[in-house]
């Protein structure tokens, strides 16, 4: 998991971010009301190419493996949130952001929630509500069946 220190960049770079965070705005503040108190920030990164979206900690926050490894000892683990970060240039982003206003907001926020996990997912953490998951993961595939 990365921390969620300020993204490498030219200043063309972070202005650039800063705009479309702007123009973005609505959508990103929906989508952190939507994913709830599980996620302490939605933002843009230029630090992926590739994903849609990737999970990263605090700057001082534990990591996912250290919060496993705490459980397993029997330890208490300090509730943490991480941070989702977005990348403006994927399309699955820019569709979602399209959507917004538009989409009915319960779809949308099933779209994010998925997003979020995926990213779970990804960074090799766990997905908390996995039959939500499974059920969200389903009804995607239908619709792009047909």
């Amino acid at each position: 998991m990365a921390k969620g220190a300020e993204d490498l960049g030219s200043a063309d770079e972070k202005k650039e971010l800063e705009e479309q965070a702007k123009a973005m705005g609505g959508f990103l503040g929906f989508a952190k009301e939507a994913l709830g108190a599980g996620i302490k920030e939605v933002r843009l990164t230029n630090r992926l190419t590739d994903s849609p979206c990737c999970l990263v900690g605090d700057e001082h926050g534990v990591s996912p493996q250290m919060e496993a490894l705490m459980k397993r000892m029997g330890q208490e683990v300090p509730p943490t949130q991480r941070i989702l970060e977005l990348n403006p240039r994927h399309p699955l982003v820019q569709k979602l952001t399209s959507l917004h206003g538009k989409a009915p907001e319960d779809q949308l926020k099933a779209h994010v929630e998925t997003l979020r996990d995926q990213a779970a997912i990804a960074e090799g953490g766990t997905v908390t509500d996995t039959a939500g998951f499974a059920k969200r993961v389903q009804a995607l595939l239908l619709g792009a069946m047909g």
